[in-house]
């Protein structure tokens, strides 16, 4: 490929990934407190999480054999992010329906999820190796920070909103903005240069990729992210209806608070490279599932003062960070490139439905002891044993520390940023460059008989 063309889809991808990210922020990230606003219940709301993910992640099955069928990642990819602007228009008009607002929500997920394994495959043949790790650090970094302004933005036409009595109205516009972002993100798609699937593309089925998963040593670690899944969701998605629903938190605040979370990102992922290169994987592993074990009960404790509430966001999003850079490395190293996207889009049923199976525990304790704090206090508590037993689990999966080639970023953060030429992004994406040198190692060594 000419150099030439190199600098433009690199340049569109990245105004892509800055669509994406407001969408993100100005969107899904909202749901639950657009479900609250209808009327609907506070286990509605948590729900709205993450059923609609299960159901997405089922539907997305029936989608790697049209993949294979249609070839063109380009076609396929902006197809799928079309239609997840459809969807965001469709809950717009949901007209306070709940079983219609599950319904377009799992339909966009389903669109989501389509997007991700051809987003994985592409990528990797548009950029190339002797550029990656300079592009993807501050894309990293970068798509933080553009959803984080979104959140802000967002945050604040709420508050707005709430205050004039027109809150309904501020989460319309936010939805139709969030589905131009995303039909901008189209466009762009549009510009890059096309790939095929790779030679010798197989799409396996669901016996065929557990297979796959069990036989790799690193692909076991898989099985953990099953276990770590259900008892982050157990508490994860009722954490804004607590604040929203029993502590009548307002819509500024809830904005500082979401927000947090993606700033301690921004600013821990690329200080966390050397870090994930001498630990590996698995350590990383343990040691943010170590650190997310007391975080359901200390919100219990910091939920009426904001500040404890910021510093214990600030707290989780360095954990998630570490969570999110181990399942980058372990998705690379355990699945092979033409099985890939078989394989992840056959885990993400397994994996949506622990989530899906969390929650739900805590759904059905929060009907049966009411919204109040005690029973926030019983599911969160809930919560904390799941997560040691969680990593208990880990424990007993043996997983050698891999080695990784800097390929894509985690699923929230893929396809997502922006490059600026001066000020605060300016600043960021040079010391991501830095630290993601230690992040990104050399070449991909690969020694299983199972790799090409």
């Amino acid at each position: 490929m000419a150099q030439r063309d190199v600098r433009r889809d690199l340049r569109f991808m990245t105004l892509e990934g800055s669509a994406f990210c407001i969408m993100a922020g100005a969107g899904e990230a909202y749901f639950p407190a657009f479900v609250l606003a209808l009327g609907h219940s506070q286990v509605s709301a948590g729900l709205i999480a993450t059923l609609p993910l299960f159901l997405g992640s089922l539907l997305q099955n029936l989608f790697p054999p049209l993949m294979q069928r249609v070839g063109s990642l380009r076609s396929w990819m902006v197809g799928a992010v079309a239609l997840q602007a459809l969807f965001l228009l469709v809950l717009i008009n949901s007209a306070a329906s709940l079983p219609l607002i599950f319904l377009a929500v799992s339909l966009y997920w389903a669109a989501g999820w389509a997007c991700g394994p051809a987003f994985n495959t592409w990528v990797q043949r548009l950029v190339p190796r002797s550029v990656r790790p300079k592009y993807f650090a501050r894309r990293t970094a970068l798509c933080n920070l553009v959803q984080f302004t979104s959140m802000l933005g967002a945050g604040w036409l709420l508050s707005r909103g709430a205050q004039s009595g027109q809150a309904l109205q501020a989460f319309t516009l936010l939805f139709g903005l969030a589905a131009l972002a995303r039909l901008t993100s189209a466009f762009f798609l549009s510009r890059q240069t096309d790939a095929r699937l790779p030679e010798g593309h197989r799409v396996l089925g669901f016996k065929q990729a557990f297979e796959v998963v069990r036989k790799s040593p690193q692909g076991r670690t898989l099985f953990y992210l099953l276990g770590a899944q259900a008892s982050l969701q157990m508490a994860a998605p009722f954490v804004s209806p607590f604040l929203l629903g029993c502590q009548k938190l307002g819509y500024f605040d809830y904005m500082l608070v979401l927000s947090t979370l993606v700033l301690a990102r921004i600013l821990a992922l690329p200080r966390l490279g050397g870090l994930v290169r001498r630990a590996g994987p698995r350590k990383m592993f343990y040691w943010s599932g170590l650190g997310l074990i007391p975080v359901p009960l200390l919100w219990l404790v910091c939920a009426p003062s904001l500040p404890a509430m910021l510093a214990l966001q600030a707290f989780t999003g360095v954990l998630m960070a570490c969570y999110d850079l181990a399942v980058m490395m372990t998705y690379m190293e355990a699945i092979p490139a033409i099985e890939r996207p078989s394989v992840l889009t056959r885990f993400s049923v397994a994996h949506t439905l622990a989530m899906l199976g969390g929650s739900a525990v805590g759904s059905l304790l929060l009907w049966a002891l009411g919204s109040s704090w005690t029973g926030y206090a019983v599911v969160f508590g809930l919560a904390v044993v799941a997560r040691v037993a969680a990593l208990r689990l880990l424990a007993i999966v043996p997983v050698p520390t891999p080695r990784v080639e800097f390929l894509a970023v985690p699923p929230r953060l893929e396809a997502e940023s922006v490059v600026s030429s001066g000020g605060l992004l300016t600043k960021v994406a040079r010391r991501a460059e830095t630290r993601a040198r230690e992040v990104a190692l050399t070449e991909l060594e690969v020694k299983a008989p199972s790799r090409n």
